[in-house]
């Protein structure tokens, strides 16, 4: 599963762009979301960053929400913490997740982009 470019659904391993490199752990997990339609889908993606801490509004991912792989411990999906990432900084892959996950994932993302703020009469 070390196809590149990584397909949407595919959770990988790679370097946190809001991490120090001196950071005791500077990398995180990320679940792609692009598909070949990205411009750049040879050399990037873009995803969101996967967490083992639970925030609100964050998505769990429960052991059945996985097509293939995991996870070694318990993750949350944050659909507020869009980046752009390249290929070279993945590190490996841990799976794939279900794509009625991802579709919950992109929905949540797409609902805090498109939403517009309270006072814009």
């Amino acid at each position: 599963m070390t196809e590149r470019p990584f397909k949407r659904g595919a959770v990988v391993w790679g370097l946190d762009p809001f991490k120090s490199a001196e950071a005791a752990e500077p990398e995180r997990p990320f679940l792609v979301l692009s598909n070949e339609t990205h411009p750049f889908a040879d050399r990037q993606f873009a995803g969101v960053a996967l967490s083992t801490t639970r925030r609100d509004d964050a998505l769990a991912l429960d052991p059945d929400d996985w097509a293939a792989g995991g996870l070694p411990r318990r993750s949350y999906a944050y659909p507020w913490l869009l980046v752009t990432r390249d290929h070279a900084d993945v590190a490996s892959v841990y799976g794939r997740l279900h794509p009625a996950v991802v579709d919950t994932v992109l929905d949540r993302l797409v609902g805090y982009l498109s939403a517009s703020d309270a006072d814009d009469g």
